[in-house]
């Protein structure tokens, strides 16, 4: 959601290095910090650069849902929470082939060794 907009003029005299292009997503505003973008533009001794900023503010939102002990639910709508990658989990099925795999491969030592084999035939 849209917050706001801002537009500043600044004037640089060199010798300075500036960021310049799009910025991306920046942490705070005033002043502008942690930005995911921008090139950085080296000022010479004596040059002049007229930098115009646009700022758009934006409320980055978020649901999170949490449950107690008691199980009772609670939903939080967090304003200026950043959306977290979800953590990725193994697949049941790749899981379920792992386990497989390895007691086969026990089984097969087994037999292999000669060790644990089951009876052929009731002895006489």
């Amino acid at each position: 959601m849209v917050t706001g907009t801002s537009v500043t003029t600044t004037v640089y005299i060199g010798p300075v290095t500036i960021n310049i292009g799009d910025l991306g997503v920046c942490q705070s505003y005033p002043p502008l910090t942690g930005c995911t973008g921008g090139t950085p533009f080296a000022l010479s001794a004596g040059q002049t650069d007229y930098d115009t900023l646009t700022v758009t503010l934006v409320d980055i939102l978020t649901t999170t849902t949490t449950t107690n002990t008691d199980l009772l639910t609670q939903v939080y709508d967090l304003v200026g929470v950043p959306v977290a990658a979800p953590v990725p989990e193994p697949p049941t099925w790749t899981l379920l082939g792992a386990g497989l795999l390895d007691v086969g491969c026990i089984f097969r030592q087994r037999i292999k060794d000669g060790a644990h084999l089951p009876s052929q035939g009731a002895a006489s």
